[in-house]
């Protein structure tokens, strides 16, 4: 799904959706004792990944997406470097498990290493997630790129939690976007 800024869920819409809903380090996710979901984020920018890179390229800087980190441990990019960031009332501690950052692809997986966490004032819980993120060419790979991330998640409210990491996902690159210029990707 496809998200402008103007068609962003809001925090009431998320806490709404409570009253109407009853990817790991080795690629198996664990048993999920609640509901589990997933979330997949695609869009094209019309930037290309070296530029995209600039802003994302980073692991232990979140700032693109809106999303304070607390603190990181080890070096940039580092398989095991962990951010801590302050997200909706909780600390989420996010794993790095792999990087592959080049002008030519951007992908990395990660997971919440301190679930579970209660987000959206307690009503959420998240048990797990494991995310990710890929940048790759799109067209020839000099003036665009295509963008997937992927959270294989389990919460309380699986309606919720996707909403909600649809939403911080649309919001980020909204803001990738709009850090690099605000191009509209037409068409190759």
């Amino acid at each position: 799904m496809l998200f402008t800024i103007a068609t962003l869920p809001t925090l009431s819409l998320l806490l709404s959706c409570l009253s109407t809903t009853t990817a790991s380090p080795t690629n198996t996710l664990p048993k999920c004792a609640q509901q589990a979901g997933t979330s997949i984020f695609k869009t094209n920018l019309a930037y290309n990944i070296s530029q995209i890179n600039t802003v994302i390229g980073v692991f232990q800087n979140a700032s693109w997406q809106n999303i304070p980190e607390t603190s990181t441990t080890g070096s940039p990019n580092a398989i095991g470097s962990v951010r801590n960031l302050n997200f909706a009332g909780s600390t989420l501690a996010e794993k790095l498990t792999y990087s592959h950052v080049t002008p030519k692809l951007f992908e990395q997986k990660w997971y919440l290493s301190n679930a579970p966490v209660f987000v959206l004032a307690g009503a959420l819980t998240i048990d797990y997630y494991y995310e990710r993120l890929v940048v790759s060419p799109l067209c020839d790979g000099t003036g665009a790129s295509k963008v997937e991330w992927t959270v294989d998640f389990c919460a309380n409210s699986a309606a919720v939690a996707k909403t909600l990491f649809d939403t911080v996902h649309a919001t980020g690159f909204a803001r990738v976007n709009t850090e690099l210029g605000g191009k509209v990707f037409v068409s190759c």
